[in-house]
């Protein structure tokens, strides 16, 4: 089979009248170099000042004033414990590790009139809870 060189001219002829004109390109878009370490930079700063800075979202701790009622509240609910104790067995236990099986900073003794218990504040100063 033998192509003529007409061949090749009308078929190139006909492809170019085919293919449309040069396709529109989109500008390059501007240039953001700084854009991307810019934005992470800030958002650490804005993070590290919610952790640490002054607008902090997390507390501190408690406060001493919390901490003086978690320390009465916790001598009223073994002091209650005592006394359901008691009124189970008709007397208070030897040892506070009878009624709470777990371990409190709270000291028990037994008195004349029933029981006393004793814990410390934060600052120290002793908080004392008596049966009546």
């Amino acid at each position: 089979m033998r192509v003529d060189m007409k061949d090749w001219t009308r078929l190139a002829e006909e492809t170019q009248r085919e293919t449309p004109g040069p396709v529109a390109s989109r500008p390059d878009p501007p240039k953001r170099r700084l854009a991307y370490p810019v934005t992470c930079a800030l958002s650490v700063i804005v993070f590290a000042m919610y952790w640490w800075g002054p607008f902090s979202l997390w507390p501190k701790g408690p406060s001493n004033t919390e901490l003086n009622g978690g320390a009465r509240l916790a001598l009223e609910i073994a002091g209650q414990a005592l006394r359901d104790y008691a009124r189970a067995h008709g007397r208070y236990p030897q040892e506070l590790e009878e009624v709470l099986p777990y371990v409190v900073p709270i000291e028990y003794r037994l008195t004349a009139e029933g029981f006393e218990l004793r814990a410390t504040d934060p600052s120290g100063e002793p908080i004392v809870l008596r049966s009546h």
